[in-house]
């Protein structure tokens, strides 16, 4: 549980109880997810999501939130994923999270650290831009990555 103080996202370490704010399971759409939350300590709940779906499965989760928990500049009102007047998919309403569970018979499918040599990633966006090499590889090769 964080926000937004002098142009960065800070921990709000006083949120200690769902009280204060919370997530709300019931009134979120999570398709066959399954979150479970530890308990909020310090500003911080960890949560643990699996799946019993087939894998690869991907879906994007919208939360419920205590709505004064809702804020982004460029956001609409906060409405609740499950509404009486049906599922609203709007993320521009509530946060959302898209979350994949890869079939890890087929290996990683990230970067090792051998293919980085030691480079690290940017903070920013973490795309190759064409024309510019950060990391082993043809140009031909990024430019494959960036479609």
């Amino acid at each position: 549980y964080q926000y937004y103080n002098g142009g960065k996202w800070v921990t709000n370490s006083d949120h200690s109880s769902a009280t204060m704010g919370h997530f709300n399971l019931a009134k979120s759409l999570v398709g066959d997810v399954h979150i479970t939350e530890n308990t909020l300590a310090g500003g911080v709940s960890n949560i643990q999501l699996s799946t019993t779906h087939k894998l690869p499965y991907s879906y994007k989760v919208h939360l419920a939130i205590d709505p004064w928990l809702w804020y982004n500049p460029k956001a609409k009102d906060y409405l609740d994923p499950i509404t009486s007047a049906g599922n609203n998919y709007d993320c521009l309403t509530h946060p959302c999270v898209i979350v994949e569970f890869l079939d890890n018979s087929a290996g990683w499918g990230g970067v090792s650290n051998s293919t980085l040599q030691g480079k690290g990633l940017g903070e920013g966006n973490n795309t190759v831009q064409m024309g510019e090499k950060n990391a082993t590889g043809t140009q031909q090769e990024f430019k494959r990555l960036n479609w």
